[in-house]
């Protein structure tokens, strides 16, 4: 239980590093991350909504799409 919360307190401060990030720079990233869409999605949940939003307006419609669809709970 405790490496489960320490894991979980390191994804935590990854969705604030990327919270902190210029929208277009972390939505760059996240791109380059196509193929691991649920380490994106575990990444996002984590950040506000209204970084969400920044950051899938700076992605592409069509990977906005599917990460929308690997939020979703």
């Amino acid at each position: 239980i405790i490496e489960a919360n320490m894991a979980d307190q390191e994804i935590i401060d990854l969705a604030k590093a990327y919270e902190a990030m210029d929208p277009a720079d972390a939505a760059a990233i996240f791109e380059s991350m196509s193929n691991d869409l649920d380490t994106v999605a575990l990444i996002m949940n984590n950040m506000s909504t209204d970084a969400q939003g920044e950051v899938l307006a700076e992605m592409s419609p069509e990977f906005a799409a599917s990460v929308s669809k690997k939020l979703l709970p």
